[in-house]
């Protein structure tokens, strides 16, 4: 005769304080299927000089299926001087992990899904890293290979006034297939970073601005970059050389090749001598004609060239200005 299906729903004691799982309400389903249940409550790492672990969960099993699903609150955070090292490190998040052992093919065996997420790690007198309002997706499949999404704004901050802001979003899929996260399919063996509304501060440049830059590994192992509405200044803004709205964009072959297009905007000045116009750096050392930029470049290009205009003043007058046309080819 078959055994009905019990439920237990106890309160957990305080048998063991190390433990500190006290006041988790459960509750747990029997029948000849197997056991399946759930227990909510807080987990805290105790006794661990300089580390702190706190966890708000709830955990959902089934032993039928071998599922496991966990969802709640983390902060994990290590003190400077601390048993994992001297650099401080706080991580917050709220997260939904599913495990599921026996899955196959695009279906992950662990999947991870975090929001709210909160990073910083190091000193920023030597070197500082943050991740603030951040979402993160992570999928491991059982024939190996992984596929995952961070995105959220980051900061860098180091000695001497170093200072680098912007937006992240950073893709990669090392499986052997397409997988689709945060709505974006990301072709097997991609790694793809995005930075949008990137500012560094600090010597020499003072302030550089990049308005999108964007690095791909692709499957094949090749590399792009292309960056748009790049702009800094050496020195001061009426003495010394300037860029803007410049532009980069790079293809890098696993042979060592390349193609590279750079363009922009260029000024300097001294005293009473300025120089400015557009100037664009063009190469490809590819044995085939690529496109790169909106631009074809035939294999074996070496050129810069450009517009220039050379004005001499003084006491506020123009006493003569030139302007023309260069190009300076390697062949």
């Amino acid at each position: 005769m078959n055994e009905p299906d019990r439920e237990v729903g106890p309160t957990h004691g305080c048998e063991h304080a190390r433990d500190n799982h006290c006041g988790i309400p459960s509750l747990v389903d029997v029948d000849t299927d197997g056991v399946s249940g759930a227990a909510t409550g807080t987990v805290e790492l105790l006794g661990v000089d300089g580390v702190t672990f706190r966890s708000t969960l709830t955990v959902t099993f089934d032993t039928s299926t071998s599922d496991v699903e966990f969802d709640g609150t983390v902060v994990f955070t290590v003190a400077p001087g601390g048993a994992v090292g001297s650099d401080a490190l706080r991580i917050t998040a709220t997260v939904s992990i599913t495990n599921t052992p026996g899955a196959t093919g695009t279906t992950p065996v662990f999947a991870l899904d975090a929001t709210g997420v909160s990073l910083s790690i190091g000193d920023p007198q030597v070197l500082g890293v943050s991740l603030d309002s951040g979402t993160m997706h992570l999928r491991l499949f059982a024939g190996g290979g992984y596929a995952a999404v961070v995105a959220g704004s980051v900061q860098v901050a180091g000695p001497g006034g170093l200072d680098i802001v912007g937006t992240l979003s950073l893709r990669a899929n090392t499986s052997t297939g397409p997988v689709t996260l945060a709505g974006v399919t990301e072709a097997a063996g991609d790694v793809d970073v995005f930075l949008t509304s990137v500012v560094i501060r600090g010597p020499p440049l003072g302030e550089l601005s990049i308005s999108s830059l964007r690095i791909e590994r692709l499957g094949s192992g090749d590399l792009t970059a292309t960056a748009t509405g790049i702009s800094f200044s050496v020195g001061s803004p009426s003495l010394g050389p300037s860029v803007s709205d410049a532009s980069f964009d790079l293809f890098l072959s696993t042979a060592g090749t390349f193609a590279l297009r750079a363009a922009g905007s260029v000024a300097f000045s001294a005293g009473g001598v300025s120089l400015s116009g557009t100037l664009a750096v063009e190469r490809n050392t590819t044995a085939v004609d690529r496109e790169i930029g909106g631009t074809v470049l035939p294999a074996g290009t070496s050129v810069i060239g450009g517009t220039l205009t050379l004005t001499v003043t003084t006491s506020g007058s123009t006493l003569a200005t030139a302007t023309g046309h260069f190009a300076v080819e390697s062949t």
